[in-house]
């Protein structure tokens, strides 16, 4: 009997010492749970605080007129997307206020019907050399031929036989040939 008895208190030992041992194991595991949580907490806010930092410097730009509401969008669009972090944002911020800069140059140094024309880079006989080369950029290559009453310059963008090409007389264009 006593041999039962002792065999029973060996019995109920090892239950308590395994419902113990299993009980901080839990323990342990909720702890390691929660230092995850906590840490997967700081990473989103992290995130939100650096994608908050992005947002207000682009509020801020448009606020300030150095940036478009079209170019807001963009920004916004890549900003949300997933590869968001391979993205240089004061760069692009940086480039649309370029853009904005160039665009009011361009309105003030020809006016708004004109520079608007310019900058959706159009182009129409008539216009001269410098909107030309405002619209489309620096050409390719310049032919060139002075004659007594006038000079004759050909503007060409790619090559000829198969890229743009203007023909300017006195700083005006007077021919196109858009392909």
């Amino acid at each position: 009997m006593t041999f039962v008895i002792v065999i029973g208190i060996i019995l109920v030992l090892i239950f308590i010492v395994k419902n113990n041992h299993q009980q901080k194991q839990k323990k342990i595991e909720v702890q390691r749970l929660a230092i995850i949580e906590n840490a997967l907490k700081k990473a989103v806010d992290n995130v939100f605080a650096e994608k908050k930092i992005i947002h207000e410097k682009i509020d801020l730009a448009l606020n300030l007129n150095e940036i478009k509401e079209s170019h807001k969008a963009i920004i916004l669009s890549k900003l949300s997307s997933a590869s968001w972090r391979d993205y240089d944002f004061d760069k692009m911020i940086d480039v649309c206020k370029k853009l904005v800069l160039h665009e009011n140059h361009i309105i003030n140094k020809y006016g708004l019907e004109i520079g608007k024309k310019i900058i959706n880079q159009d182009f129409w006989i008539g216009m001269t050399d410098h909107q030309l080369k405002d619209s489309k950029g620096e050409p390719d290559k310049i032919e060139r031929e002075i004659l007594k009453t006038k000079t004759k310059e050909i503007y060409i963008y790619g090559n000829k036989s198969s890229g743009d090409y203007f023909v300017i007389e006195n700083n005006l264009v007077t021919k196109i040939v858009d392909r």
